[in-house]
């Protein structure tokens, strides 16, 4: 309310109470005294203030009130009620998800479709506009570059005795080639991928697809939680040793798959059964494992980036989405929701939910 305002109330109650008291006292005459015309103020003086120099109250701003986090009844959703910068309601729905997956998860429930077919905007890890342009322009420029970057380096006859032993036994010369024209990087995402095909999952099956084509049949629009260059930073994370480092992990999970096999069983039945409890037990075994192995120091700097940094920087994104109001469907893996420092821990921690 501008100071001009209060003024103008301020004289309406001094005349409200004038008359008042006029109406309950009786009329007493008194001589007036004839007053000496006197010369008119100029303007800006100390006496007479103009508008321009009233200077508006500001509202105070809405109290910060953390935003309250709730599991839904439905698969790996959660629900955030906060309020947005003008203390209007706000509303932040956030499903997790698995990237690859079998028909026993769908169909999705009703409270999924009628918070994502009711929600202002759509958020997923990159936006629809970065995913086609890496399908259509990143990717093919990446995999020319790789090449090139290859030449020279043998990428199978720099693993490890046994991962090397596993591929001449295992792979045609052809397919040795194929691997071998490019960085470690692709080798690693090539057995990542054969790995999850092999256990009987189709990562076109998975959630993420499935919403991002039923975003592109509405003509609705994605944004992203992650700039399209995180996405590729992470995929050809480091120079040819690092990207060595971690290739080597990836061929060592597909020469022991029963046990590899058995620890990614337990983790998607815990998805199925929506209990993140279990998906976090799981996760922080994985963690303890790892530690006990004394990981390469390339292998946290990958995990870091892969989860802590983007963790972080997701926390303070959906902050935004709760301030900016309206409702926010989003949804991105679900070991990003549970485990060690996740998204909520972080969000926890900087009074963003409660």
């Amino acid at each position: 309310m501008k100071k001009s305002l209060l003024v103008l109330l301020a004289l309406l109650l001094c005349v409200a109470a004038f008359f008042t008291s006029c109406a309950s006292k009786p009329e007493v005459v008194t001589p007036v005294t004839p007053v000496e015309p006197t010369e008119p103020v100029e303007p800006g003086t100390a006496e007479q203030i103009t508008p321009e120099q009233i200077e508006p109250v500001q509202p105070a701003e809405p109290e910060f009130v953390p935003a309250t986090l709730t599991k839904t009844d439905s698969r790996m959703l959660w629900r955030i009620d906060g309020t947005d910068k003008n203390g209007n309601p706000s509303v932040v729905y956030v499903l997790g998800t698995f990237h690859f997956a079998t028909d026993d998860i769908y169909p999705l429930s009703d409270e999924i479709l009628d918070a994502w077919n009711s929600a202002d905007r759509l958020v997923a890890e990159i936006s629809s506009e970065d995913q086609i342009r890496f399908t259509n322009e990143i990717l093919p420029a990446m995999l020319v570059e790789s090449q090139q970057l290859a030449i020279g380096r043998n990428v199978i006859d720099e693993l490890s005795p046994d991962n090397r032993l596993f591929f001449y036994n295992s792979f045609t010369p052809e397919q040795r080639d194929l691997f071998n024209s490019f960085e470690p990087w692709y080798l690693g995402l090539s057995c990542s991928s054969g790995l999850v095909i092999a256990m009987g999952m189709d990562p076109a099956n998975g959630i993420d697809n499935v919403l991002f084509g039923m975003a592109e049949d509405a003509g609705r629009p994605i944004e992203g939680l992650d700039p399209i260059e995180v996405q590729v930073n992470i995929l050809r994370f480091g120079d040819w040793d690092e990207q060595l480092v971690i290739a080597e992990q990836s061929v060592g999970e597909l020469v022991n798959i029963e046990k590899t096999y058995l620890n990614l069983l337990y983790l998607y039945q815990a998805y199925v059964d929506d209990d993140p409890d279990a998906i976090t037990a799981i996760l922080l075994e994985e963690d303890e494992d790892t530690a006990v192995e004394d990981i390469n120091e390339v292998i946290i700097r990958y995990n870091d980036a892969v989860y802590t940094e983007r963790n972080s920087a997701w926390a303070d994104k959906i902050h935004g989405y709760i301030l900016e109001g309206g409702t926010t469907f989003i949804y991105a893996g679900t070991a990003h929701f549970c485990g060690m420092d996740s998204v909520f821990d972080i969000m926890r921690e900087r009074n963003y939910i409660k």
